[in-house]
């Protein structure tokens, strides 16, 4: 079962969205996200934040109220709850865009989420990022471009079969940006990573 969790971004165009079926998944709406829940006509099973962006009324009663003033994010929150409940598939939308603040939070939450065994991935109309610790095969999907960054400082045993730039047992570090702009040669390629995280972003243009 997959887990929709939905951010308060801005969302520019709900077409992406309206072609997903979310009725066997279950929902978490972070703060803020209700007003992309209630856009799209569905109810969420939890709905949990500090609510600064959204207004704490009696609507729903599936609420869980943190504090303000807290160490985590809304989203990092509903990292949390999945993982206690082994939620452990989850797509983010509403989550990139808007502050590049929490945009650049929301990068950090994937390898977060990652270590409590959650497999997280945000999208939006254009993008698709995720983690790959290991191996893995991705597709094309309309994607045009593939970016392969270190998730933490450093990753290295890097293989990439089937991209216009391949690798082998190479070395990717945080402070040049080597893995940008890559793309895919054939309908499906090849990730390993030795040692260490690597962050994946697909985009369409």
């Amino acid at each position: 079962m997959i887990t929709y969790i939905f951010g308060a971004a801005h969302i520019d165009n709900y077409e992406y969205l309206e072609k997903i079926d979310f009725s066997d998944s279950f929902i978490i709406c972070a703060d803020g996200g209700i007003r992309h829940i209630e856009r799209l006509g569905l109810t969420p099973a939890v709905y949990i934040g500090d609510f600064d962006s959204s207004v704490n009324d009696e609507k729903y009663s599936n609420k869980i109220v943190y504090p303000a003033e807290k160490d985590d994010t809304d989203l990092g929150l509903a990292i949390n709850y999945a993982a206690e409940h082994g939620l452990n598939k989850c797509v983010a939308i509403g989550c990139l865009g808007g502050r590049i603040d929490h945009t650049y939070a929301n990068f950090s939450l994937i390898k977060y989420a990652y270590e409590k065994n959650v497999q997280l991935k945000l999208i939006d109309e254009k993008s698709c990022i995720f983690a790959v610790g290991g191996h893995c095969e991705i597709r094309k999907e309309g994607y045009k471009y593939i970016s392969i960054f270190p998730c933490g400082e450093k990753a290295t045993g890097i293989t990439l079969r089937g991209f216009k730039y391949s690798l082998a047992d190479a070395e990717l570090d945080h402070s040049f940006p080597l893995g940008v702009s890559n793309q895919l040669i054939e309908d499906k390629a090849y990730i390993e990573v030795k040692n260490g995280l690597l962050l994946i972003m697909m985009v369409k243009e």
